[in-house]
């Protein structure tokens, strides 16, 4: 059953979106155009003739995409997955609500499931309707409160690759057994790569830097990156640190309020007991993973 997306049930219900190829006609033509289409309960890829999001969504979804599209926009894995259609989105009402992290939650499992047949660079956006926000300190202590109201909705499976404990080196966050670099936007970002009208969230598998890293091709990549979004600003980025081996935690970097390395960075995400247990008991009877 499709929920109303235009009220506010709708917003706080699973909304599973993504880009699918629509063959049109122009002038006797065919041509491709691409649309936002929601993907129906039990089905992992959009389908051709699936409702679209509701008009809110397509907004949002439009507005950031252009922005990732952008010639100057620097992080060139967003970049080949929004080029390629290798992402999925989902619109909510409120980041940092129950509700909204609920039906959150739902989508990003889905996510969870399929990205892995989705190409070398997949991503999942997630684009709330509410706050406004216009303080980066406000927007981290969002991101945080959403992010650990996810967790609360998560089982005990920590991704065996990273820590769950936020202050600890090889952090990151998990879901579904499967760790995220999450990339935080919103209005009052300072930086331009990450100012948004809507406060969201981009969780990119880190599998998929794993296998940068393992191709040998990582440091490159995130040189890259860091020039790109330089040229951009016409500034480095503060919350960033310098080299990719410099960095303490994930943890400082996820809201893109400036927390630069050796500085105190208190993160307020705290791993459920039985999962930090669950996870410590996997490490001893797998040392080597």
């Amino acid at each position: 059953m499709l929920h109303d997306l235009d009220s506010d049930t709708g917003l706080q219900a699973p909304n599973y979106s993504g880009i699918i190829p629509s063959v049109a006609h122009a002038q006797g033509h065919h041509h491709i155009t691409e649309r936002l289409y929601r993907v129906p309960d039990g089905v992992l890829q959009p389908e051709l003739h699936s409702p679209s999001a509701m008009p809110l969504a397509q907004v949002a979804h439009d507005q950031l995409r252009a922005h990732v599209l952008g010639d100057y926009y620097p992080c060139l894995g967003a970049r080949a997955a929004f080029a390629h259609g290798s992402y999925r989105f989902g619109f909510y009402r409120d980041l940092g609500r129950a509700a909204s992290a609920r039906a959150h939650a739902v989508d990003l499992r889905r996510f969870v499931d399929e990205y892995h047949q989705m190409g070398d660079f997949a991503t999942f956006v997630a684009l709330f309707k509410n706050p406004q926000v216009t303080t980066e300190a406000r927007f981290e202590k969002l991101l945080w409160k959403h992010l650990q109201l996810l967790h609360q909705r998560d089982g005990l499976v920590w991704d065996a690759h990273y820590e769950p404990d936020p202050e600890d080196p090889h952090f990151a966050f998990s879901f579904a057994g499967c760790a995220m670099f999450v990339v935080g936007m919103h209005a009052g970002a300072s930086r331009f790569s990450r100012r948004l009208a809507f406060p969201g969230l981009i969780f990119n598998p880190e599998a998929q830097i794993r296998r940068l890293k393992e191709q040998g091709i990582f440091p490159k990549f995130a040189d890259q990156v860091r020039a790109r979004d330089t040229r951009y600003q016409g500034t480095t980025n503060p919350s960033i640190p310098t080299t990719a081996a410099s960095i303490e935690s994930e943890a400082r970097v996820y809201s893109g309020k400036a927390h630069p390395p050796g500085t105190a960075a208190a993160c307020p995400f705290h791993p459920r007991p039985e999962v930090v247990e669950s996870h410590h008991r996997s490490d001893e009877t797998h040392p080597s993973s």
